[in-house]
């Protein structure tokens, strides 16, 4: 395809939009797309260039008089048509409603050229740091954005949340919920990088708490420096970003003794971000404007717990007492009390705190998160219910039962061929209120899989072996005597997994590991080992699977797990 990619905010500005938009579009180009980026120059002069396979137009520009570093590029309605005429887009994806992306959309659909729109934007990141909030002022923002949304083809936002606040405001046009993208291959956990601490000045055996970010009035930086006034003296923070607020917060830090206990650590190139991640303990993000937040998921898929306020987005990606710790927006008593806990647990190897409670399944959750919001789902504690081809009796009821006794978890259930279930569910999804979706066959069963936090069905072979091979944890509900109950056992027995017949036991158990984020990761675990490669006869010689037990063997219901591990082969593409 030929993709035009449009922003108003692109490189030397520092901030989400210009990462996010570089490397789409190199990603874009390095699977064979044609890629053309349109940006605001630096100054008055436009200029054309090449980066890694992407052709970029710098569009003369001025400095945006409220926002320091953002530009407003100038493209006239002529110079707009002739563009897009001497590129012939397929497709024009347009980051930003201000003048570039303006101007592009017109001329774009001019030239019936389809227009994905992706907002990026709340009104505080338009309007002067210094003013006060004003209901006047956001509802002309979300008039602006809302309008120039319904003009677009579709339209994308990173989180639920972000769509939903253009869905509370009039926004008609075909939408959905498409997360940003994090490299796992660089953002991932590791040892520390003894270079990169020599480096940037970070002192050994300390607890380190990292906030990484641009340096500007709507990310409170100031709470997390009052917060850092009352954390012990063994506590170090290091700060890494730059912005217009970079003066105030160092004067901020001088006034109040944080010479040694904050160090500002300036502009922090990509190739040591995630060398800096490791060598942290806790990342601590106080900003109250953020539709999702690249760097908390840079974070987390580095393994970090992470400590932020309840405000927008952040709770999507941080649950409480699971990956990270959530604070009232402002409040900056609460931050240090937390963020102490667990740097200095990690610190001291305590397993109930820091990196021993939450490191196991961190970076599994990011992931999680991201593929949650690419099926449109809200990101929330997530329970896929299976039925197979036909639909497994029972699912109705065991459905009722979780979302009546277990609050704050969405469940999906996949119905197969059962058309009769799926007609009574969809008219149980619209009393709801989100947490249910249904859907019959699906062709992208591994992706259900993969993002699901725990996974009901029966004790079927081709159940357990596409679980497994994704490492998702397992209730079991049934099975047919005489040929399944084997699968149960070696299921329970493995630690993959638990029984619950009934749906109130079902409910109960999935309420069980909703609390216990450490019991889920041993589950999720011990999954993942039990759809590895290893041969199943050599780690569980007693048990055989897929209902070939000897007639002879206990019927009984199957017993709690002992610690015994086997393993299943599967071909299923789930890893």
């Amino acid at each position: 395809m030929r993709i035009m990619v449009v922003t108003d905010q692109y490189e030397s500005m520092v901030g989400g939009v210009p990462t996010v938009t570089r490397e789409l579009a190199r990603g874009l180009a390095k699977r064979g797309h044609e890629v053309a980026l349109v940006v605001p120059s630096p100054g008055l002069r436009g200029r054309l260039a090449a980066a890694e396979q992407v052709s970029v137009t710098y569009r003369g520009s001025l400095r945006w008089p409220w926002y320091e570093g953002m530009r407003l590029g100038c493209l006239p309605a002529s110079a707009a048509r002739k563009l897009i005429a001497s590129f012939a887009p397929d497709v024009a994806h347009i980051h930003s409603p201000v003048t570039l992306g303006v101007m592009a959309r017109i001329g774009a659909c001019q030239q019936r050229v389809p227009v994905v729109y992706t907002n990026h934007y709340l009104p505080a990141n338009v309007r002067p740091s210094t003013a006060p909030r004003s209901r006047v002022l956001d509802a002309l923002f979300y008039r602006h954005v809302v309008g120039f949304s319904n003009r677009c083809s579709y339209v994308t936002a990173p989180t639920a949340t972000a769509l939903g606040l253009l869905r509370e405001r009039g926004l008609r046009v075909p939408s959905g919920v498409l997360s940003n993208g994090v490299d796992l291959g660089a953002y991932s956990p590791g040892p520390a990088d003894g270079r990169i601490r020599h480096r940037y000045g970070l002192p050994a055996g300390r607890p380190l708490i990292l906030s990484v970010g641009r340096l500007s009035a709507e990310k409170r930086m100031d709470v997390l420096l009052a917060a850092a006034a009352r954390l012990g003296p063994g506590t170090q923070i290091a700060v890494a970003g730059t912005g217009p607020d970079e003066a105030r917060l160092r004067a901020q830090a001088q006034r109040l003794g944080l010479d040694g206990k904050v160090r500002f650590l300036g502009f922090v190139p990509g190739s040591d971000l995630p060398g800096l991640y490791r060598l942290a303990d806790v990342f601590a993000i106080a900003s109250e404007a953020e539709l999702q937040s690249l760097t908390t998921m840079e974070a987390m898929a580095t393994g970090l717990p992470v400590v932020a306020v309840d405000a927008y987005a952040l709770g999507e990606l941080v649950r409480h007492g699971d990956n990270g710790f959530l604070a009232r927006p402002g409040h900056a008593a609460e931050m240090p009390l937390r963020a102490g806990r667990h740097a200095g647990g990690a610190l001291r190897g305590d397993r109930t705190a820091g990196r021993g409670r939450v490191l196991p399944d961190a970076g599994q959750r990011t992931r999680s998160h991201a593929l949650q919001r690419s099926l449109g789902l809200s990101g929330r504690f997530l329970v896929v219910v299976t039925g197979g081809g036909e639909g497994s009796g029972g699912i109705y009821r065991r459905t009722v039962a979780i979302l009546r006794q277990v609050d704050d978890v969405d469940v999906a259930v996949i119905c197969g061929r059962n058309q009769r279930l799926r007609r009574r569910l969809t008219r149980l999804a619209e009393r709801a209120g989100g947490r249910l979706t249904v859907h019959g066959f699906v062709d992208n069963m591994a992706d259900w899989l993969r993002c699901a936090d725990v996974v009901v069905g029966k004790a079927g072979p081709g159940t357990i072996a596409e679980a497994t091979c994704c490492a998702a944890p397992l209730v079991l509900t049934s099975y047919l005597p005489g040929q399944e109950e084997g699968n149960v056992e070696f299921v329970v027995r493995a630690g993959a997994g638990s029984y619950a017949a009934r749906p109130r036991e079902l409910a109960a158990e999935i309420a069980r590991l909703r609390g216990d984020p450490v019991a889920l990761a041993a589950m999720r675990a011990a999954s993942a080992r039990v759809g590895g490669p290893a041969p199943l006869l050599t780690s569980c010689p007693r048990t055989v699977l897929w209902g070939m037990r000897p007639n002879s063997a206990s019927r009984a219901t199957p017993a709690r797990p002992s610690g015994r591990e086997g393993s299943v082969r599967c071909s299923a593409s789930c890893r």
